[in-house]
């Protein structure tokens, strides 16, 4: 392919990629021959001898050059062979004042031939300002109608252009960035691709850069300014160089970014949210647009949101560093997603506003695709759009999973557990992480528990379907409140039961120290009768902050929680400890 002239008389400028490094023998022997060659008066088989040493010196190194080289400009394997033929010219006429440094520097500024580049995409100099498109031209061998030579076949244009179209297909891209770059190689303005698609310039010229730069990722010919410029950054951002090549692909408007500018946007934006460097950065890095915005329309954003939201500043500002977007999103545009998620889900606009604050990246899916995937949702799980809001506002992540998977997850649970597929879909529709759990692990968790605590599965089950967040919980945890709700019955002198009662460790301490105190108090013997459901410990405390106990209890596994739970309630609302216990082994 042609080069354009004026870029191929400036050779001379290009950077050098890797220089040839003689060991301290090989560098006496070389400088000695150099300077037998320079002997023009010498037999003609003496020259050929030193020509011959010479080159034996040098070929392991030309070997290596012609590979590094063959890396960064060829397609073809002939490197080597063009590469020593210089090496062979260069000694053959050799004149009075060359020198070992002129020939290793002959070698280091090694150029390919105009007509054995590779194409743009896998060419190692790429120029780092792909928008300045005449500049490009210059540069690298883009396919354009003015740029080919005129004594080129259509059918070497044609084994060209469908030579880059390969590289290109190859490629994970998406079809609109295929295109772009298609377009592209075939000589279209960024603004002619952007007109026809009825879209921003900015927005042409961003894909395919990031397109340009995938391809080159993948190929390993990261051009040396854009190495060199994310070395830089990963320095800056005390990050690796690969997670700075990866936010690129997200924004490579990134490279482009002045050093200064960044450094100060990071340190506003630190100052405004209160955060760590590190903790900022690692948001940046997920969505690097953070860092083009300046730490004054970051506070307008949040100012105006927090309205929306009515919530706090802090509390809007711990949810940007979890999803940054929020940052940099106009507040009328989530305003205006509220809205039509109101009219669509047919709730109340607060109702919208708690689940997006509860499920912020919920703000950043397309009103209308929630609105389908909630229709679809309903007809799939056989219940009303109303019920299955309902189990969407207990479980916000349902709307951004995948509906065949949420839906061959129930049937292969049912199908493990030997249960009827309806049945299991409506408990899901109560407790919605059984949408979301990989069936095996629901399994393990069902005959885990029931070994632990001491039933069949069919009774471990028939419990579940009762309170189905059993179902996702940990075999240790429902066999650790199986425990306490047992030593429970254990005091009230009632018969052991293997159940596991579903509700919180507290709650269930709660009943424990509740029925020592109403037995201490009425001195009743008959625990059985005592009814301590609704005992609010710490209710308690506040109206009885006078009052010492000392409880003898017998010894239980459970025990030590239990025992912890109470002194610490009681030092944190009363500032004292007022329970004793003495543990009957």
């Amino acid at each position: 392919m042609k080069l354009s002239t004026n870029y191929y008389q400036n050779y001379t400028n290009y950077p050098n990629f890797r220089a040839v490094k003689l060991s301290a023998e090989e560098f006496n022997k070389s400088e000695k021959i150099i300077r037998n060659l320079k002997n023009k008066r010498v037999l003609s088989s003496e020259y050929q001898t030193w020509k011959k040493d010479l080159f034996n010196i040098f070929s392991a190194h030309i070997l290596s050059e012609a590979k590094h080289k063959a890396k960064i400009f060829y397609i073809t394997e002939d490197v080597f062979a063009e590469l020593s033929l210089m090496f062979a010219e260069f000694v053959h006429n050799i004149a009075k004042t060359d020198s070992l440094e002129i020939l290793i520097n002959k070698i280091d500024e090694f150029r390919p031939s105009r007509n054995s580049l590779k194409p743009e995409f896998m060419y190692k100099s790429l120029d780092l300002n792909f928008s300045r498109f005449i500049h490009d031209i210059k540069r690298v061998d883009m396919i354009t109608e003015e740029n080919l030579p005129s004594p080129k076949s259509a059918v070497d244009i044609e084994k060209d252009v469908n030579r880059l179209d390969k590289i290109i297909d190859e490629e994970d891209l998406s079809t609109v960035t295929k295109s772009r770059m298609k377009a592209r190689v075939r000589g279209a303005k960024y603004k002619d691709i952007a007109d026809k698609e009825n879209v921003h310039k900015t927005s042409a010229r961003r894909s395919v850069r990031k397109g340009i730069l995938k391809i080159q990722q993948s190929n390993g010919v990261i051009p040396p300014e854009i190495e060199e410029k994310v070395k830089i950054f990963s320095q800056l951002l005390d990050c690796s160089e690969a997670e700075i090549l990866k936010a690129a692909l997200k924004d490579i408007d990134l490279l482009y970014m002045d050093l200064k500018i960044l450094n100060q946007n990071i340190d506003n934006s630190v100052d405004l949210l209160k955060c760590t460097k590190k903790d900022f950065i690692k948001a940046g890095l997920r969505f690097p647009q953070i860092f083009h915005i300046k730490a004054e329309t970051i506070m307008t954003n949040i100012q105006e949101a927090t309205k929306i939201f009515q919530c706090q500043q802090e509390e809007y500002m711990a949810l940007g560093l979890k999803e940054p977007r929020l940052f940099y999103t106009k507040p009328e545009t989530i305003n205006q997603r509220i809205k039509e998620l109101s009219r669509g889900l047919d709730c109340t606009e607060q109702e919208i506003k708690d689940l997006l604050l509860r499920a912020p990246i919920l703000n950043f899916h397309a009103p209308q695709t929630l609105i389908s995937k909630v229709k679809a949702a309903k007809k799939a799980f056989n219940c009303t759009q109303a019920e299955f809001i309902r189990t969407v506002f207990k479980q916000p992540q349902l709307l951004y999973l995948n509906l065949d998977t949420m839906l061959q997850n129930i049937t292969e649970t049912a199908k493990l557990l030997d249960m009827s597929k309806e049945i299991l879909m409506k408990k899901a529709l109560k407790q919605p992480q059984l949408f979301e759990q990989k069936p095996q692990t629901i399994l393990d968790n069902v005959m885990g528990s029931a070994r632990l605590i001491g039933c069949t599965k069919q009774e471990f089950i028939r419990q579940s379907l009762a309170q189905p967040c059993l179902f996702c919980q940990k075999p240790e945890t429902n066999a650790r409140k199986a425990n306490i709700a047992n030593y429970y019955r254990k005091l009230k002198n009632v018969p052991f039961q293997n159940t596991v009662a579903q509700v919180s460790d507290k709650k269930l301490y709660n009943q424990i120290i509740g029925l020592l105190i109403k037995r201490e108090e009425l001195k009743i013997f008959n625990e059985s009768k005592i009814n301590v459901c609704k005992f609010k410990l710490d209710k308690y405390l506040k109206s009885n902050s006078q009052i010492n106990f000392y409880f003898e209890i017998p010894d239980d596994e459970i025990v030590d929680g239990f025992i912890k739970y109470v002194q610490d309630t009681s030092v944190k609302l009363l500032g004292k400890n007022i329970f004793e216990f003495q543990v009957m082994k």
